[in-house]
């Protein structure tokens, strides 16, 4: 049985373009990419100062992993390109975050769905709102649209 995941995807580190190229690809191991968004770029948020901007987007994927197969699996593309992780939203050659898997919600300390502040950014919601605009967040019950034009 196939199953809806969302997933965030951006860079700032690096040739970020070549990086999201990377991602993607590999990203084909995990199941069949329907859509990806734009590729928007902005400012690094909540980042050490000096950070500079990411490239952003989300794409539609549909997979047969479990959601914690296919969060085991992004971590692992992640680790492949050559993410290392330090200080809280430092700078990145990747990160891959998975917003939302069918209506499933969990809130396992290593796999929360939907994504917890995906609702508060930009950066996730814009390209979002291309693929998605009427899915509903199973949580908030307010579309993806809806979340967006809620932005500050």
């Amino acid at each position: 049985m196939f199953h809806d995941a969302y997933i965030a995807f951006g860079s700032n580190l690096g040739d970020r373009s070549a990086n999201i190229q990377k991602a993607a690809a590999a990203l084909n191991s995990l199941g069949q990419m329907k859509r990806v968004s734009p590729i928007l770029e902005y400012p690094a948020v909540d980042s050490p100062a000096g950070s500079p901007a990411f490239l952003n987007g989300v794409l539609h994927l549909q997979t047969e992993l479990t959601p914690r197969e296919l969060l085991d699996g992004l971590l692992n593309i992640e680790l492949q390109i050559g993410r290392k992780r330090s200080v809280r939203n430092a700078p990145r050659i990747i990160d891959l975050d998975l917003l939302m898997y069918d209506q499933v919600q969990s809130d396992a300390a290593d796999l929360q769905l939907p994504h917890p502040r995906m609702h508060e950014r930009r950066f996730v919601l814009e390209p979002f709102c291309v693929l998605a605009p009427d899915l509903i967040h199973p949580r908030l019950n307010k579309s993806i649209q809806q979340l967006f034009s809620e932005l500050p």
